[in-house]
């Protein structure tokens, strides 16, 4: 399988309140991957290299065929971490071959709180 990449960059989260981060997943040629029967999963850590993820979030898969999904924070996702910049993973799973893959590695930083909710 080849690797499959994530067109998104680091991202921040107010600490305590509502956002949704939308990732483009593309080929290896830089195509949108089609995600019909996939399951996408964002994993955040403290250090990716001990996996210890603390917080591990299912995409909802917003547009199938141009690769897009989502992640919707809640306010109690965050509310009790600290700002800082933590390791973000986001792994790809086939439902119809069982493979899985990693198509992002990068980090989310939490941030002070201003309220609201916020869409990136």
């Amino acid at each position: 399988m080849s690797l499959i990449i994530a067109t998104a960059v680091d991202c921040t989260v107010p600490r305590g309140t509502f956002k949704v981060i939308r990732f483009q997943i593309e080929d290896d040629l830089g195509d949108p991957y089609n995600l019909t029967n996939h399951i996408v999963k964002l994993f955040l850590s403290h250090n990716r290299n001990e996996e210890d993820f603390f917080l591990e979030k299912e995409g909802n898969i917003f547009n199938a065929e141009e690769g897009t999904v989502e992640f919707d924070f809640i306010p109690g996702d965050t509310a009790d971490l600290m700002s800082r910049s933590y390791d973000a993973d986001i792994i790809v799973h086939d439902e119809t071959t069982e493979e899985e893959w990693p198509a992002f590695h990068g980090s989310i930083a939490v941030t002070p709180s201003a309220g609201g909710v916020s869409i990136e």
